[in-house]
């Protein structure tokens, strides 16, 4: 695919890219996985779905951080912008996708029209 889909927010300072591979310990179950075998939302440990029109009111207030595992890209962004690319994304771009705080308190995966959580975080608000 020659161009994608635009990314929200900004790219993510270099210094956060470490962050993708501990998410990725912490959240993603490595049994049946091998490396590169399918996208974070498929592996999740402890998932539980939720509708897209639901990220926004989901998850906590503040930056997140966003990572596109085909297009190998971290961007820095919000809950708010996350649902409006979830909901615009074309069908044919629905691939995996993982937002997470850099806490690594919780984590949002989606592709294949799936969106999961892992933990489930605490309520907005």
């Amino acid at each position: 695919m020659a161009e994608w889909f635009p990314l929200p927010g900004t790219a993510a300072a270099p210094g956060d890219l470490p962050l993708v591979k501990a998410v990725r310990a912490r959240f993603r179950s490595q049994k049946g996985a091998k490396p590169g075998s399918g996208y974070s939302w498929m592996w999740l440990l402890g998932a539980a779905r939720i509708a897209p029109e639901a990220i926004a009111a989901t998850l906590p207030a503040g930056e997140v951080l966003l990572y596109h595992e085909a297009q190998r890209r971290l961007q820095l962004t919000t809950a708010a912008d996350v649902q409006r690319y979830v909901l615009a994304l074309p069908p044919e771009e629905d691939q995996g996708v993982i937002v997470f705080p850099r806490s690594l308190a919780w984590c949002l995966a989606f592709g294949e029209h799936t969106v999961v959580f892992s933990p489930r975080p605490p309520p907005a608000g």
